[in-house]
């Protein structure tokens, strides 16, 4: 789901702030039902997060950025 664009000689940082471009294919697709849950999942990030990585994407990096949008408001279904 994602491709990095890594630049010589940078480290990896969790905040993501170490030099790599992150490029992503977009907002999944998901239905009425589906997205009243991951509206209910805001108020727990963690749970959040979860259920990307385990039924949405088995992309980490994937489920951060989905998980970080949706939180800052970017993604609104």
């Amino acid at each position: 789901m994602s491709e990095n664009l890594f630049c010589e000689g940078n480290q990896i940082t969790p905040a993501y702030k170490d030099g790599w471009y992150r490029s992503f294919k977009g907002y999944p697709k998901v239905n009425k039902e589906v997205w009243d849950m991951i509206t209910k999942f805001k108020k727990s990030p963690r749970k959040l997060l979860l259920f990307f990585i385990e039924y949405v994407t088995d992309d980490e990096e994937y489920a951060s950025f989905l998980t970080r949008d949706l939180l800052n408001g970017v993604w609104n279904g």
